[in-house]
């Protein structure tokens, strides 16, 4: 991360990508997916459909 404020720097991301969605996990260990792997599921899921 280069800026303090990672949410910014997200949106800058997905902005340069072009598309995409930001989930910010209220709690959890890194990596998120794996310590939040249901919600992620399903996000994840979502998003590819």
């Amino acid at each position: 991360m280069i800026k303090n404020d990672f949410i910014s720097e997200y949106e800058e991301i997905v902005g340069e990508i072009g598309a995409g969605d930001i989930h910010i996990f209220k709690k959890g260990k890194h990596p998120a997916v794996i310590s939040n792997a249901k919600e992620a599921s399903k996000i994840i899921t979502d998003f590819l459909k």
